[in-house]
């Protein structure tokens, strides 16, 4: 490799950064179409792909793929909330009723995280799950309580939870969605459509 080697590289680097500004910001405007089609507000999120402060000393590790944990929005989890009563100045957490909803959406950029699949053979999906509360009575906070013990049940069906006390039971939902089918405004609103159908057929409660 030569100087005019690495000034391509660093060409296509910059290209590649370009590329995935413009993606994030579609991203980003999807979600947010996505929240206004659904009703529902932010509650918390989870950002796997990055460090934090405290352990930055972690980039070192060059043997360890490191790479791949500073890649934004590689598996953003966000998680919102439709909880139908909610006193003025009170904490939505505080007043979970049955049937009230929590939403799961993780953008999976790249289905296979760490690169052993081509860009070819791995896809860009949206992953949302719905959980329905059934019984709901606060001990920690809800991402402690229900989001951070409970594995992601598989797609398709209607799961049951239920907490080792019996005071915490919900429904969980979800589904894995194309990114590549979501390209305009109607395209996101039909497949957002046909997700709502068939998990208000799962959870027997309109979506």
């Amino acid at each position: 490799m030569n100087q005019n080697d690495m000034n391509l590289i660093l060409q296509d680097v910059r290209k590649a950064y370009r590329l995935l500004a413009d993606y994030q910001q579609r991203i980003i405007e999807l979600i947010t179409f996505i929240k206004k089609e659904l009703d529902i507000e932010h509650y918390s999120q989870s950002i796997p792909n990055s460090l934090a402060p405290v352990s930055m000393h972690k980039i070192y590790n060059i043997g360890d793929g490191i790479g791949w944990q500073f890649l934004p929005m590689m598996n953003l989890t966000l998680l919102l909330h439709k909880t139908h009563s909610i006193p003025a100045g009170e904490e939505w957490q505080n007043h979970i009723k049955p049937n009230d909803l929590v939403f799961s959406i993780e953008i999976a950029s790249d289905e296979n995280n760490d690169g052993d699949l081509s860009p070819i053979n791995s896809k860009s999906e949206l992953q949302i799950y719905i959980y329905k509360c059934i019984k709901y009575k606060r001990k920690n906070n809800w991402y402690r309580d229900v989001w951070e013990i409970f594995e992601y049940p598989e797609f398709g069906k209607a799961t049951p939870y239920q907490n080792k006390s019996s005071e915490i039971e919900y429904e969980i939902y979800g589904e894995s969605l194309d990114l590549s089918e979501m390209y305009d405004e109607e395209s996101v609103r039909s497949t957002l459509d046909a997700f709502r159908k068939r998990a208000s057929e799962k959870l027997k409660q309109e979506i």
